[in-house]
């Protein structure tokens, strides 16, 4: 859970001095993320490496980062393809008017267009044909994990916003840890990995 969702669980006293604590994290602007789930034919697949990053100008990370399950993976998929995540970095401010339906159309259709021609740059034979081809955006972590703004990710990993300038998982309130990507050592899947196991440790776990 971010600290910004964490924020919206205290009240009173508690909420005052929460917001002491990780006021600078809470006034931080994280990442978003848009992923497109998509199924390419096995033919324009053998021999590609299951894990890549493409590298784009086009992105404001500048790559996008390329999921493939293996050949032999039947459980997603019982064609002759492969089923293919690819997501990337997105700038939130573009997406403040999300809960606009045809503006957030728009953005949608636009980026699902950015991200298969990184996906064509990665796979040169496919002719963009697809079985399957699922756009996920902010709305979608706002949607279904409850996310502010669908921000996900953690901040960016600055000298101003890493290492000791993150934010602890250890509050001034008794008996309440925070842990996540927007947490010590903060962004991705490892970093609130790591949180939560900083957490565990101080609560006795032996892990």
């Amino acid at each position: 859970m971010p600290l910004e969702a964490t924020a919206q669980l205290v009240t009173g006293q508690a909420a005052r001095q929460f917001q002491r604590q990780y006021g600078r994290q809470l006034e931080r602007t994280q990442w978003g993320t848009f992923s497109l789930y998509i199924t390419l034919p096995e033919a324009v697949c053998t021999g590609r490496p299951l894990f890549q990053q493409v590298y784009s100008d086009d992105l404001p990370s500048g790559h996008a980062f390329i999921s493939m399950s293996a050949t032999d993976d039947s459980r997603r998929t019982e064609r002759p393809e492969r089923t293919l995540t690819i997501s990337t970095h997105i700038e939130l401010s573009e997406w403040q008017a999300w809960k606009d339906k045809a503006t957030y159309e728009k953005l949608e259709a636009e980026w699902t267009e950015r991200l298969v021609t990184a996906v064509r740059r990665a796979f040169p034979s496919w002719t963009g044909t697809s079985s399957v081809l699922l756009p996920g955006g902010p709305g979608a972590w706002v949607k279904y994990t409850k996310r502010p703004h669908g921000a996900v990710g953690g901040y960016a990993q600055t000298p101003r916003q890493a290492l000791f300038h993150a934010a602890s998982y250890r509050t001034n309130l008794p008996n309440f840890y925070v842990c996540g990507d927007t947490v010590f050592p903060g962004a991705g899947t490892i970093g609130a990995m790591t949180s939560g196991l900083h957490v565990a440790r101080a609560l006795g776990s032996t892990l």
